[in-house]
């Protein structure tokens, strides 16, 4: 029995909140955040057989009809041995999607029950539990427990282990001394964190997730803690083998921690993002530093060292006629880009550090810049080498790649400059000079400045130049083949491009959190549309950049950025506030979602016990969960989605 449910029954909205210069608004989304998706929640998925050795007979017998004769004729029997192998007493990180909440996060998860995704739908059924007897009864649970309630972690022998109660089979490819992580409790902590064989099949489930679009299936299987967590305590989350039932002494195949506090937790850490426009946040900004410009050390040809400004391809947003231009005059090395602010007295190395860049980075990958030359050879043999330079020189970045095709230029080529426009290859402190750009728990906006981006590419296509052509006559200088320099960033000079603009974020959320869906949009009038999605690449663990292609007309810019959490990165639980508990119930009725909002009791004598264990059999009656799969239904939580936008 399964349940499949619409997104576009769970969305509601809420009002927003202004900030200076800027507009951040919370939506509620559902465990679904996409109208083209689908999750099926399946109570399990039992293999046919479970691991162990098995053995197949083959019994030959002759018949007397086949023979003319008035008896069989038995040719004996032939036996086959094979082994069904599988996780035993380990689950690799590649085995694990998800957990909930994630590792070493600190936040509000009072009313999160810890879970945990597996890649493969079958694994907690692959191996018979030690809990009783019945299929359905997984050989793993998922144990919250407080770091008080662990006596120890360590690797013990199964020949230890066996001195303590635990005779683990040996198995083909096992050894009797062989050691296995060992979670030790303490006295009376498994009480708090056992439970009953007819409990942890409500605790173990498959979600099954579509993706309309392309047709994948996406099949995991999640198993549940029976416990919440309680504030101002650090725990341990261990996913043990059930196989020898509960223990004292019990394998733990995987394990992550967390500690539980009044702070917001996972996804909803995002409400603490401040928005802002890239660059240095000083209380008197030089006006070069308006416009994103640092101060760098600066070594001079003759050795001295002062200053110098640079400013990355990624840029603050403002008016087009504030972008500094220059006019350069047939330049052929990265000085020839160098600028003097006489206002300033220090050098405008931007230009210079772009070309030199797609220079070197392209030199050092040495089978692009052999595929490079010999293209510039070829064409200089060629008699279409005069028109494939006249439009290599008329046109714009993205042209230029499609555009030269007599003859073309080369896919490794071609890739190579798409990965530089697309910032791919660039080094992040190219991008983010200066860390205080990017401060903690932050959302900078920009748009690209596509002169840089230019003379990036230009630096990389006059890689292998300095040649004699085989014509009689011919410069050496007119064979080189590049995109021109800018002449001036002017309004005029932008219209040929597409505008290309985007965010860098900043926030633990990017580390911990899977899962997590960006949309990013324009205003069309009274309504927002997408963008399409040029690049999106992680310079940190906590730090996320995309870039978005303006759409409708060249002056197209991100106003808004919505986050939200994909449909395999739901969690479970319930609503905390102030010590009490609430669940909207969810039912499904013609395919028609209604929810109705139930108080959770609290003590012993209610669903949630003074030590944060669940009565699951008041929980399931409580919430009215008629199967495995209504019940992880109803216990699905939906996260807080965030949006933020920019507003000049």
């Amino acid at each position: 029995m399964s349940y499949k449910i619409k997104e576009e029954l769970f969305k509601t909205w809420s009002d927003g909140v202004q900030t200076k210069g800027m507009t951040v608004i919370h939506e509620e989304v559902s465990p679904v955040p996409d109208t083209k998706e689908q999750m099926a929640y399946v109570a399990n998925n039992i293999p046919q057989i479970h691991v162990g050795t098995y053995a197949v007979t083959m019994e030959h017998t002759i018949g007397k009809f086949e023979r003319q004769s008035s008896s069989n004729l038995e040719l004996g029997n032939t036996t086959t041995k094979f082994r069904v192998d599988g996780l035993r007493f380990t689950v690799s990180p590649k085995d694990v999607y998800s957990v909930y909440p994630p590792r070493q996060s600190l936040g509000s998860y009072m009313g999160a029950i810890p879970s945990i995704t597996l890649n493969r739908e079958s694994l907690p059924w692959e191996r018979k539990s030690g809990v009783g007897s019945k299929n359905e009864t997984p050989f793993m649970a998922l144990l919250l427990l407080e770091e008080s309630e662990i006596e120890k972690v360590e690797m013990m022998k199964l020949t230890d282990l066996k001195a303590l109660g635990l005779d683990f089979v040996i198995e083909d490819g096992e050894k009797k001394v062989d050691a296995i992580n060992t979670l030790v409790l303490n006295d009376g902590a498994l009480d708090n964190v056992k439970s009953t064989e007819d409990e942890l099949p409500y605790l173990t489930h498959t979600n099954n997730h579509l993706d309309k679009d392309d047709k994948s299936l996406a099949k995991k299987a999640i198993l549940l803690a029976n416990r919440l967590p309680q504030k101002g305590k650090r725990y341990q989350v261990h996913l043990v083998s059930l196989e020898k039932g509960y223990n004292k002494y019990m394998p733990t195949m995987y394990s992550w921690g967390f500690t539980c506090s009044e702070h917001y937790a996972g996804f909803q850490r995002l409400k603490y993002v401040k928005t802002g426009n890239l660059r240095i946040n000083a209380p008197k900004l030089d006006a070069y530093m308006k416009k994103g410009y640092v101060p760098m050390k600066y070594h001079l040809l003759n050795g001295n060292k002062t200053w110098a400004w640079y400013r990355g391809p990624i840029v603050p947003i403002f008016g087009k006629d504030e972008y500094v231009s220059y006019d350069f005059e047939q330049p052929n090395k990265a000085t020839d880009f160098l600028q003097l602010d006489k206002r300033s007295g220090m050098m405008d190395v931007t230009y210079a550090s772009a070309w030199q860049l797609g220079r070197l980075l392209t030199l050092e990958e040495k089978r692009i810049a052999k595929d490079l030359f010999q293209y510039k050879r070829n064409l200089i043999k060629s008699k279409n080498y005069d028109n494939a330079l006249a439009e290599a020189k008329s046109g714009k970045i993205i042209p230029v790649i499609s555009r030269v095709k007599k003859p073309d230029l080369p896919p490794s080529v071609r890739d190579w400059l798409h990965g530089l426009m697309t910032l791919e290859v660039v080094p992040t402190n190219y991008l983010i000079p200066d860390p205080s750009i990017l401060p903690v728990d932050s959302i900078q906006f920009f748009r690209m400045d596509m002169n840089w981006v230019e003379h990036l590419i230009e630096g990389a296509l006059a890689v292998g130049e300095a040649w004699e052509p085989p014509q009689s006559g011919a410069q050496v200088a007119s064979t080189n083949v590049r995109v021109p320099a800018a002449q001036a960033n002017t309004a005029d000079n932008n219209s040929k491009y597409s505008m290309y603009s985007g965010f860098v974020i900043r926030s633990r959320v990017i580390a911990d959190q899977t899962d997590i869906t960006i949309t990013a949009k324009y205003k069309d009038g009274g309504s927002f549309k997408e963008l399409d999605l040029v690049a999106k690449r992680k310079l940190a663990d906590d730090v996320l950049l995309c870039i978005y292609q303006g759409a409708k007309d060249e002056k197209t810019t991100i106003d808004r950025v919505e986050f939200g959490v994909h449909a395999r990165g739901v969690h479970y639980g319930m609503y905390e506030q102030n010590g009490t508990f609430e669940k909207s119930v969810k039912t499904v009725t013609n395919n028609r979602l209604t929810k109705k909002s139930v108080a959770i009791p609290t003590g012993n004598d209610g669903v949630i016990m003074d030590n944060g264990k669940l009565n699951m059999t008041k929980l399931i009656s409580i919430v009215n969960a008629k199967s495995v799969p209504d019940f992880a239904m109803k216990m699905t939580e939906g996260v807080e989605g965030v949006w933020f936008g920019y507003k000049a």
